[in-house]
């Protein structure tokens, strides 16, 4: 049987490369991404990441930073493939520009939320 991946911030980027990746290498994928708004990414580009690998891709629109909805996705992907091999955290938001110390809180929380504290729930 095949290996089971869930791959957050999927829609572009490093995450759309490894769904890519991953799926040459045989393994199904649970494509996420938040599709909050732009500028980042869109639900179109989930939806396009999934559609080219067809049924080896699902795919489903959650934000890391909220563990419900992560551990729905886990229970998605098991219901679905019976198992889940491998989490690949690629979710991050970029805010850049201004050097560490000048950075306004609220981006610093954001980019905390995300690209540290997301992570994959386990079921």
């Amino acid at each position: 049987m095949s290996p089971v991946a869930l791959v957050t911030g999927a829609a572009r980027g490093i995450g759309a490369a490894t769904v890519a990746r991953l799926v040459a290498d045989g393994y199904r994928v649970m494509a996420v991404d938040s599709c909050e708004r732009p500028p980042l990414a869109t639900r179109a580009e989930l939806d396009a990441v999934a559609t080219a690998h067809g049924d080896a891709v699902l795919r489903q629109v959650v934000d890391v930073r909220d563990r419900g909805a992560l551990a729905e996705t886990v229970a998605r992907t098991l219901d679905h493939w019976g198992q889940l091999d491998a989490a690949v955290a690629c979710a991050a938001v970029i805010r850049g520009g201004s050097p560490l110390w000048e950075t306004d809180e609220a981006d610093l929380d954001l980019l905390w939320d995300v690209g540290a504290k997301g992570r994959c729930a386990r079921r």
